[in-house]
């Protein structure tokens, strides 16, 4: 904790004091209802989402800042913005708070179901336990991965499929397992989870439940050989990237060159794009194409060097770009492999509470999706709730795609 809040105070300097008043906020007014009885504590959903759309909605605002706060003396602390500004990372931090408070309710309702008022829902073995206590048969244990005993030999000889379906298995046991109200309720531990420097600039995103089983029990999957590999294609991709930029440099011409069309009207827009570009609408597709193909690039190099960085540390994050851009075949799978543990926390968080996809009609199938892209957008750039038309066109984009996947799930032969 007091590691994290270093990190981010250095980040952001005194402007820190506005991420750090909401998460407090949050923590205080979600505990309270989480002591108050079972009816309190249905509406921490409600609580939880309330606080984090409200604080999102604020990070987009250009009104929000110390000086508004503190009168003078925040509006000095304004000038110590530090190397990045607060409202730029905020959106992964609602994430992590949203977490929190859910998984906090997830865990509270569990023993409700149970009838056991006074029960403690237990966390994950640590590694003695599972190796000393095998005929455990406490139920509510976090069924954490079996850390591979008796093969500590052979372990580093395991093919990438194998490992990686470990990792699979891994991750789901540590995100389905309730932690004990213990836990839940330290302030310690969850500002340790809110900075954790490896993940608080960019991800990838887990789930408080796995954060806090690693801190007790870290991963036991990615280590010795399979961890050098990693790294080693880590500063593989890195030198490919490099490459990649040198020789199809579609980000400057985006930035600097002749398509640098951000500032222009919709129609004058589309006229320079398609009717006055050097090589026509086919030129425009392929330099589309390549663009986007950097944009997934630049993200795999950041997000896998956040995860190797984790692993280190005993952390098993999700792999946020599972799979090349172009090895996709649907518009669903595209979304399942593109920024992969933001996908995972919208289907546990906001689609499955929602109804999911089974046995659901067609127009609720585009409603759930809908409300999915919806908060994706908003969540991509809270601004948009406060900007032009011209910047609200990314809602659409996330309606659109709400579109394209619904024949995939109502049709999927």
């Amino acid at each position: 904790m007091v590691l994290g809040l270093a990190f981010v105070g250095f980040l952001h300097e005194f402007t820190l004091l506005l991420p750090l008043a909401c998460a407090t906020l949050n923590f205080f007014l979600i505990g309270l209802l989480a002591r108050l009885g079972r009816s309190a504590q249905a509406l921490i959903p409600f609580l939880a989402w309330t606080l984090a759309l409200g604080s999102l909605a604020a990070s987009g605002s250009p009104e929000v800042k110390l000086a508004r706060l503190l009168g003078g003396v925040g509006q000095w602390m304004d000038g110590f913005k530090g190397e990045v500004g607060w409202n730029t990372l905020f959106p992964l931090l609602v994430l992590k708070i949203l977490s929190w408070g859910l998984d906090f309710h997830r865990s509270l309702h569990a023993v409700s179901k149970v009838d056991a008022p006074e029960a403690k829902i237990e966390p994950g073995p640590t590694l003695r336990e599972e190796r000393d206590s095998s005929n455990d048969n406490n139920t509510s244990r976090c069924p954490v991965s079996t850390l591979f005993e008796g093969r500590d030999s052979s372990l580093n000889k395991r093919s990438p499929v194998s490992i990686l379906r470990e990792e699979e298995d891994e991750e789901r046991g540590r995100v389905e397992g309730h932690r004990s109200r213990q836990e839940y309720q330290s302030f310690g531990l969850y500002l340790a989870y809110l900075f954790y420097p490896p993940l608080y600039i960019t991800g990838p995103i887990v789930t408080f439940n796995a954060f806090a089983s690693y801190m007790e029990a870290p991963q036991q999957i990615v280590r010795g050989r399979s961890l050098m590999i990693y790294w080693a294609r880590l500063f593989f991709n890195m030198c490919l990237f490099v490459m990649f930029g040198h020789y199809l440099y579609v980000s400057a011409l985006v930035q600097n060159g002749p398509l640098k069309l951000q500032q222009e009207p919709g129609p004058i827009a589309f006229e320079a794009a398609f009717m006055r570009h050097e090589g026509g609408g086919e030129g425009l597709i392929w330099f589309s194409f390549w663009s986007l193909e950097f944009l997934w690039f630049k993200f795999l190099v950041i997000w896998r060097f956040s995860r190797a960085w984790a692993l280190l540390d005993g952390v098993l994050a999700p792999e946020d770009m599972a799979r090349c851009m172009c090895n996709n075949y649907s518009v669903r799978g595209f979304w399942r492999g593109w920024h992969r543990s933001f996908n995972r926390w919208n289907v546990r968080y906001i689609f499955v509470p929602l109804g999911g996809s089974k046995g659901v009609s067609v127009l609720r199938h585009f409603v759930n999706f809908g409300l999915v892209f919806t908060f994706t957008a908003v969540w991509h750039e809270p601004t948009v709730l406060f900007g032009s038309q011209q910047e609200r066109r990314l809602l659409v984009w996330g309606w659109l795609f709400a579109l394209f996947v619904l024949p995939e799930v109502t049709q999927p032969n």
